[in-house]
């Protein structure tokens, strides 16, 4: 979990243009900074560069960095910036395939300078296949490549959209984007260039936030979360964007290969250990679920094969309905892993508004607080640790994906029973709550309200404003 921040700023041909200092001033990048700092304890960097572009525009940039050191720690320092002072890159994320990818660019003639630093292939690549190298990488990413020679910043983040990246959208000239939507908010308001005109929060964010927890825009419209692909400067973001339309080149889908177990358990097998690259200590969160159990199995299936032993980590609840412990040592006996129950002194109410004001935004999932009581916990023996986040949405492994297949079947019949309060419990594990979700959900938005944390009859409760159509849409591509 590395940190990164950029800003760009175009003054247009024939424009009057200051000092590359008064053009970004450090306060802007020490905002930006103070932001992101937490994400990289074990690396600082700033680029800074001016170049004009071909239309006669100026272009001023600076790029930051904040680093966890996870793969090649002695070399992979960021910014990184080529050999030939051409291309800048701030990263944070793995890329899985960086390893083949940097023999492939080594055969075309690209002579490297660190040992093995996935960042570093960032770099050649850009240079060697321009926006086909989106196209090749298998990883988690978000990163900024400064083109010099074109005067242009790409940003660009992976299909999956699993690291961060916000982007501002102040004005034309002036774009700035972070790992933290706190940390572009923050700039807005050192900059505030024209605060009387700023955009409030509109309905539609504020249903989506209401429904959902999240929203694709924050703060009105003045930060967005950049969609995943890859995108070019000047800023253009629409959050609506399909995000394969992101992948133009990518290879038209083949036919399916059928999806015996053993090929399940082989893509499973070579999707986790492809994730266990590491230069630092590495270990699994372990819930004792299917997913996270699977996990570990394969994992420490492949280091016993190396002669080690995988670490794995549960924390302990203090209410021991949500207390999963039990499962997880018992997987963890079973699997032959060094297993840690882990307690942390929890201090909810101050770590609950450090997480609000690191996140800069309305956040729904009430697994922040623990999962970082675990992390915390965790990071005093390993500094990466693998987890089964995404197994059930994959899977199907949670109740509301057969309830919303039995919404489609029996949506009419469930409409016509009595209203949800009237069947309601106050226990929300009992079957006759379930029931009343599911009739509740066929009386208003359907399987929307099966994920929503406010449906629709109680956000009506909540607030004067009705969820109309217009603002059910966005809060349903949230």
């Amino acid at each position: 979990m590395c940190g990164l921040a950029g800003i760009l700023r175009v003054y247009p041909p024939g424009a009057s243009v200051p000092s590359a200092a008064a053009s970004i001033p450090q306060a802007w990048i020490d905002t930006l900074d103070e932001h992101i700092k937490h994400r990289g304890p074990d690396g600082f960097g700033v680029f800074r560069d001016r170049a004009v572009r071909s239309d006669g525009a100026t272009v001023d940039v600076a790029l930051l960095h904040r680093r966890l050191a996870i793969i090649d720690p002695a070399c992979g320092q960021q910014p990184m910036v080529s050999a030939d002072g051409h291309v800048a890159v701030v990263f944070n994320g793995c890329i899985y395939n960086h390893a083949e990818l940097r023999r492939e660019l080594e055969q075309q003639g690209c002579v490297f300078q660190t040992d093995h630093s996935d960042t570093e292939v960032l770099v050649q690549g850009w240079q060697a296949w321009g926006n086909l190298l989106f196209e090749k990488l298998d990883g988690m990413y978000a990163t900024l490549i400064w083109d010099r020679q074109r005067a242009h910043l790409m940003r660009a983040r992976d299909r999956m959209g699993e690291k961060p990246l916000y982007a501002s959208i102040h004005t034309p000239h002036v774009q700035w984007f972070a790992s933290s939507a706190a940390a572009c908010i923050a700039l807005h308001e050192v900059v505030r260039t024209d605060m009387q005109n700023r955009a409030d929060a509109q309905p539609h964010d504020m249903a989506a936030w209401l429904a959902r927890g999240a929203a694709l825009a924050c703060v009105g419209q003045r930060v967005v979360e950049h969609p995943p692909g890859w995108q070019e400067s000047p800023l253009s973001i629409d959050p609506q964007l399909d995000p394969v339309s992101l992948f133009p080149h990518a290879a038209p889908a083949q036919a399916a290969e059928p999806l015996t177990r053993e090929r399940l358990e082989s893509l499973l097998r070579q999707s986790v250990i492809a994730r266990m690259v590491s230069d630092v200590p590495l270990g699994c969160f372990l819930s004792g679920g299917v997913d996270s159990s699977l996990i570990a199995a394969l994992a420490q299936e492949h280091l016993r094969a190396r002669g080690q032993r995988l670490q794995t980590f549960t924390m302990q609840m203090p209410h021991a309905a949500y207390d999963e412990s039990p499962y997880a040592q018992a997987v963890g006996e079973h699997l032959q892993t060094e297993h840690h129950v882990l307690s942390c002194e929890r201090d909810v109410a101050s770590d609950l508004i450090m997480l609000i004001e690191q996140l800069g935004l309305p956040f729904g999932d009430s697994s922040l607080l623990p999962t970082y009581w675990l992390c915390k916990a965790a990071r005093q023996q390993v500094k990466v640790a693998l987890a089964g986040d995404g197994g059930d949405e994959l899977f199907a492994g949670y109740d509301r994906h057969w309830a919303g297949l039995f919404l489609s079947k029996y949506g009419r019949v469930l409409r016509s029973l009595p209203s949800a309060e009237l069947l309601a419990s106050d226990d929300p594990k009992r079957g006759r709550n379930k029931l009343a979700r599911l009739v509740d959900a066929a009386k208003h938005a359907g399987y929307q309200d099966l994920v929503a944390i406010f449906p629709a009859s109680m956000y009506a409760k909540l607030t004067s404003t009705p969820i109309d159509e217009h603002m059910m849409k966005h809060a349903r591509a949230a």
